[in-house]
């Protein structure tokens, strides 16, 4: 059966800003089991929680609340505009691209017809 969370000791190693506000976080764990791997490769690229406490053991208060978290509003991770661009670039390589030999000159052609689009809906100033 396929676990759902990941529950592990691990030193916090590093970080790095990114662009958008976010942060890629690492972490350093101890050696691990082939199942505790396998556990690790199922969550890659998938949304989650990430609780970090030093120094101490769980409390069984901890454990309660990990194990209630709430995940509805996070439905997807993508953001509307990732989720557009993933969308924009299947039909660029399973529809039609246009005449446009690169996804970057589709996609700004594509994403200035949207936006005239909407600003055609705009009363006059």
């Amino acid at each position: 059966m396929e676990n759902d969370h990941i529950l592990t000791a691990a030193q916090f190693d590093g970080y790095n800003p990114r662009k958008d506000g976010s942060f890629t976080l690492r972490f350093v764990t101890g050696e691990k089991s082939p199942e505790d791997v396998a556990n690790f490769v199922r969550a890659y690229n998938k949304f989650g929680y990430l609780h970090f406490k030093t120094e101490s053991e769980l409390t069984p208060e901890e454990i309660k609340m990990l194990g209630e978290l709430k995940t509805e509003f996070y439905d997807t991770p993508k953001t509307k505009s990732d989720r557009l661009r993933n969308v924009l670039h299947q039909v660029w390589k399973k529809v039609s691209n246009k005449g446009h030999e690169e996804f970057g000159s589709f996609y700004e052609h594509e994403m200035e017809r949207i936006i005239q689009f909407f600003k055609d809906k705009l009363p006059p100033v």
